[in-house]
C-alpha cells in the first residue's frame, strides 16, 4: 500500500487572521511568494474565509491554493499580483466579494465542476480549468483555457475535411485560436460549431487547400490575417453575427470570387482583401464608416465599386492596382480621399455628387468624372 505524502503547507506564521463565527478569515499574507498552499487551520481554527485584500499587489505571487472549508472571497482578496497564473478555489467558496482577482492578467482558476467558483468565472469571463477532467488523449485538438470554455489551439490529425466538435473533455469550444491551423494544407474543408465566437489572429493562414468553410452566426470577431494565402478558397459568406474583421484577414486569397460581408461591420481594415486577384464584387454594407490602407489592393478583377453614404475616409492605396475596376461610386459622406487610392486604375470613372471630395480628387488625378443625384 502506497503511503500518499502530506501537502505542504505555508507556515501559519506567513498569515495574519481574526476570529469570525465558525473560524478566522485570513486578513493579510507576509510570505515570500511562489506557489502558496494556505493551510486549513490557523492556530486551531478553521480558516472560512481570504478577506479584502489579503493577497493584494502580492508581485512575487505565482499560484495560490485555498483549501476546502473557504466559503467566501474578499474584496481585491487576491488582486493585482503581477505574476500570479493560477489560483485553485475549492468547491466550498460560494461568494465573491467586488473583484477578488482585479488585474490579475495572466490567472487562470481552477475550479470543481458545477460549482459557484465555476459559474463565477464564466460570468466574469476569467479563463478556468476544470479539476478532476483530463484531456482527451484520442482527440485530435488541443486547446487551452479560455473564458467559458477552451479555444482550439492545434490539430494533430491529418483529415482534409475537419468537424471541429462544439465540447472538448466536458468544456465547450469557445475559440478558434492563433496559429491554431496554420499551415495546414490538406485541409480541404472546415465545420465550426455554433459555440465558437472567435477565430484568431493566423489561425487558418497558408491552408492552401481550403475550399469550403462555414462560419457559424455565433462568431463575432476575426482575427488578423486569419485566412491570409488560403488561395483555394473561392468565396465565403461572413455572418451578420460578426463585427469585427482584423487586417489583412483574406489578404493573398487568390482564388476568392466573392465574398458576403455582415451589416454591422464599421471598417475594412488594412490589407484585408489586398492582393484578391479574382475578386470579382463585393458588396460595401452601409454600417461601414472607414476603408484602410491597401483594404482592395491589387484586386486587378475588381470590376465596379459602390461606396455606401456614411463612409468618411478612403485609405491610402485602398484600391490601387484595381486594374480592371471601371466604375467608383463615390457617395457625400466621404471627405478624405488619400492621394493614391486609386492609383494605377487607368480605366475607372468616378461617380459622385459634384462639387465634393470625389469631384475634386477626380479633377486633379485627372480621372474620368460622371455626376450623380445625392
Amino acid at each position: 500500500m502506497s503511503i500518499q505524502p502530506q501537502p505542504t503547507y505555508a507556515p501559519e506564521s506567513h498569515f495574519t487572521a481574526v476570529a469570525v463565527t465558525g473560524g478566522v478569515t485570513i486578513t493579510k499574507y507576509t510570505g515570500p511568494g511562489g506557489e502558496v498552499l494556505i493551510p486549513p487551520t490557523i492556530g486551531g481554527q478553521q480558516v472560512v474565509a481570504i478577506g479584502e485584500e489579503a493577497f493584494y499587489d502580492q508581485a512575487s505571487l505565482e499560484k495560490v491554493i485555498i483549501p476546502e472549508g473557504v466559503t467566501a472571497l474578499g474584496d481585491l482578496a487576491i488582486a493585482f499580483c503581477d505574476n500570479l497564473v493560477s489560483v485553485t478555489l475549492p468547491a466550498s467558496v460560494t461568494r465573491f466579494g467586488y473583484d477578488p482577482f482585479d488585474n490579475d492578467l495572466d490567472l487562470v482558476l481552477h475550479v470543481h465542476p458545477g460549482t459557484p467558483a465555476q459559474q463565477y468565472a464564466e460570468q466574469r469571463r476569467i479563463p478556468y480549468e476544470l479539476i478532476g477532467l483530463t484531456p482527451d488523449p484520442t482527440s485530435p485538438f488541443t486547446t487551452a483555457a479560455a473564458a467559458d470554455g477552451v479555444a482550439i489551439t492545434g490539430y494533430t490529425g491529418s483529415a482534409a475535411v475537419v468537424m471541429i466538435p462544439a465540447a472538448i473533455s466536458g468544456r465547450k469550444v469557445v475559440a478558434i485560436g492563433e496559429n491554431a491551423f496554420q499551415g495546414m494544407t490538406q485541409l480541404t474543408s472546415v465545420l465550426i460549431p455554433t459555440s465558437v465566437t472567435s477565430i484568431g489572429s493566423f489561425a487558418f493562414e497558408g491552408c492552401t487547400g481550403l475550399s469550403s468553410i462555414a462560419i457559424p452566426e455565433s462568431v463575432t470577431s476575426i482575427g488578423l490575417w486569419a485566412f491570409k494565402g488560403c488561395t483555394g478558397l473561392t468565396s465565403i459568406a461572413i455572418p451578420e453575427s460578426v463585427t469585427s474583421i482584423g487586417q489583412g484577414a483574406f489578404e493573398g486569397c487568390k482564388g476568392l470570387t466573392s465574398i458576403i460581408l455582415p451589416e454591422g461591420l464599421r471598417v475594412i481594415d488594412r490589407y484585408t482583401f489586398t492582393g484578391c486577384t479574382s475578386l470579382t464584387g463585393v458588396k460595401i454594407p452601409a454600417s461601414v464608416t472607414r476603408i484602410e490602407l491597401r483594404a482592395f489592393f491589387g484586386c486587378a478583377a475588381l470590376a465596379t465599386v459602390a461606396i455606401p453614404e456614411g463612409v468618411t475616409s478612403i485609405g491610402q492605396s485602398a484600391f490601387a492596382g484595381c486594374t480592371g475596376l471601371t466604375t467608383a461610386t463615390i457617395p457625400k459622406s466621404v471627405q478624405d480621399i488619400a492621394d493614391d487610392a486609386f492609383a494605377g486604375c487607368t480605366n475607372v470613372t468616378l461617380r459622385a455628387p459634384q462639387v465634393c471630395p470625389a469631384h475634386r480628387y477626380a479633377l486633379k488625378n485627372h480621372l474620368p468624372f460622371e455626376q450623380i443625384t445625392p
